[in-house]
């Protein structure tokens, strides 16, 4: 699941959702999730900043739940 969903954030960085309030106000937080799962329909978030410049994702925060 999770590699699905980095595997979309590799081609579509700006994929996530906006988190209002980064502690950094010149660099967007975002998140991503996953679907849910088949057997318990958790779901696995990834919270993330995009650095355009490097053009790379850093992960900040991988949370599963519901």
């Amino acid at each position: 699941m999770v590699e699905k969903l980095v595997e979309r954030l590799a081609v579509f960085p700006r994929l996530g959702i906006p988190v209002p309030g980064g502690s950094d106000p010149e660099v967007d937080d975002d998140t991503a999730r996953t679907d849910p799962a088949a057997d318990s329909g958790d779901r696995i978030s990834v919270v993330y900043r995009f650095h355009p410049g490097m053009s790379a994702i850093f992960v900040t925060w991988v949370i599963a739940g519901p």
